[in-house]
């Protein structure tokens, strides 16, 4: 059993760097975005958009997934 607390740890760690790095790409979008929009120097195209909103909600959903697991695995133990 306890094996397997590990291996959830392990996968959690690697699903939280994941989520990070979503979560970095996210705020430099949104960084861009605003400097984009005060200064009109560049348009963002629309696909940056779409772009965003999915690594949005794939850090949502990672997120989720993230707390249940640990949610769980602290109730196993």
């Amino acid at each position: 059993m306890k094996v397997l607390r590990n291996d959830v740890k392990k996968e959690v760690k690697k699903l939280k760097d994941i989520r990070d790095i979503l979560a970095g790409i996210w705020g430099i979008s949104i960084v861009a975005r605003i400097v984009s929009k005060l200064t009109n120097l560049y348009v963002m195209p629309i696909w940056t958009g779409v772009l965003t909103a999915g690594i949005i909600l794939i850090v949502i959903i990672l997120s989720l997934y993230i707390h249940f697991k640990e949610y769980r695995n602290e109730k196993d133990s």
